[in-house]
This record gives C-alpha cells, sequence and structure tokens, in this order.
C-alpha cells in the first residue's frame, strides 16, 4: 500500500503522521494526487490553511488545475461540516483555520453517520500549536468517519526551523526526492519541541498574512 493510500480510509476520527515534501510545489503534486483520490471515492475534501497567504498560494493552484472549489464564508461547525456533502457536489472546501468552530467539544452527542467519509488535509502548521488542536477538535467532533492529515512542505517557514542541513540530508537519503510525500518521527518530534517553545516565548497572536510575517511580528512581543 502506498503512502497516499494508507493516509485516508479508516472509519471514525483518524490523525495520520505528518507528511513532508521536499518543496511547496512538490507539495502541491502530492496534496492534488491526495484529495482528487479522496473525490473519487465521494469523499468530503476539506483544505484547510492558517494564513492568507497560504490560502491564497492553494486556491490559485486549484484554478490553475481545474479544480471545482467553494470557499467556506461562514463558521464551520460539526453540523454544518456534517451536512456540506448534500450541495457539496464532489468539490474540494477551502477554508481558513479560523473559521473553525471552538465549541466543539459540545456537539460530540450528535448522531453518527457512517455514509459519508471526510478528509481534512492541513497544508501548513501554525506558529502556535493551539491553532492545530482547534482544528483537531471539531475533527473529532464532526459525526462521521474523520481522517486528517498535515501536508507541509520542508521550505516552509515553521518546519525549517526544526530541520537543519544534516536533517535535511537525511531525509534526501529516505528518497524524499523521488517520492511525492514522506513521514518522518525524528522531524515531527523536533517541529513539536520548537513549537512547545514558541508558545512558552511568545505570548501575542497579532494578526498576519503570512506564517512568515507572524513570526517576525509576534517575535517582537517576547516576554
Amino acid at each position: 500500500m502506498s503512502l497516499l493510500d494508507s493516509l485516508f480510509g479508516k472509519p471514525n476520527f483518524l490523525k495520520f503522521d505528518d507528511c513532508y515534501a521536499l518543496d511547496r510545489e512538490r507539495l502541491w503534486e502530492a496534496l492534488q494526487n491526495a484529495f482528487q483520490s479522496q473525490l473519487s471515492q465521494d469523499n468530503v475534501v476539506v483544505l484547510v490553511c492558517h494564513f492568507a497567504a497560504t490560502f491564497s498560494a492553494i486556491q490559485d493552484k486549484l484554478i490553475f488545475a481545474d479544480v471545482e472549489y467553494e470557499i467556506a464564508t461562514q463558521r464551520l461547525t460539526a453540523e454544518w461540516l456534517k451536512n456540506y456533502k448534500v450541495h457539496a457536489g464532489g468539490t474540494v472546501l477551502l477554508a481558513l483555520a479560523d473559521l473553525f468552530d471552538e465549541q466543539a467539544d459540545s456537539q460530540l452527542k450528535q448522531p453518527f453517520d457512517s455514509t459519508t467519509q471526510l478528509a481534512i488535509m492541513v497544508c501548513e502548521r501554525h506558529p502556535l500549536r493551539k491553532k492545530d488542536r482547534r482544528i483537531e477538535r471539531l475533527g473529532k467532533a464532526i459525526p462521521l468517519p474523520v481522517q486528517l492529515g498535515y501536508f507541509l512542505a520542508l521550505d516552509d517557514a515553521v518546519v525549517s526551523l526544526a530541520v537543519n542541513e544534516t536533517t535535511l540530508q537525511l531525509l534526501k537519503q529516505m528518497g524524499v526526492e523521488q517520492q511525492e510525500l514522506v513521514t518522518s518521527n525524528m522531524v515531527t518530534r523536533r517541529l513539536n519541541q520548537v513549537l512547545d517553545r514558541i508558545e512558552k516565548q511568545i505570548k501575542s497572536d497579532l494578526p498576519a498574512d503570512s506564517v512568515e510575517d507572524w513570526l517576525k511580528i509576534n517575535a517582537l512581543t517576547r516576554q
């Protein structure tokens, strides 16, 4: 079974290992293959971005690839996402993570529907881990079989904080250049350690259009 095949397709809520591509261009190719596979199985696909710059870049890619998509414009609750397939029509839902409902825990008692599967594909990690946990909480609250995975580029500003040249060379030896995606517990462990330090050191969350700008703006307010 290939990595992409193993990422999705199991019942209830499953969070898979973070997946890494060498750069953003290879990441898009892998992401497109992944969500097209999900759509071919008549599953619901939600692409999630934390920052407007990533959102715009993904939107441009969807347009260029002639992929049908919708943009989420309202608060995304477990009930709304459960019913989304009724009018989705095989389209991709593109959403900013800030739209994900923060009160997801209160929705866990909704009737479970096993007839529809939903794939949440997060296109970046936020420097504050609580932002990713918000997505995961809602994923667990949706009364559908939900699979959630992070699709990351090694040249992403956050990921690069955890990947030095030695680590990059090791990943290349593992075949990251030849394969669309790889998983690495080492990189994910280092990344989570870096994000834990950021969350302890940076007490603000001033808005920014990109993760690069977020790091610059909020690094100035360390306490």
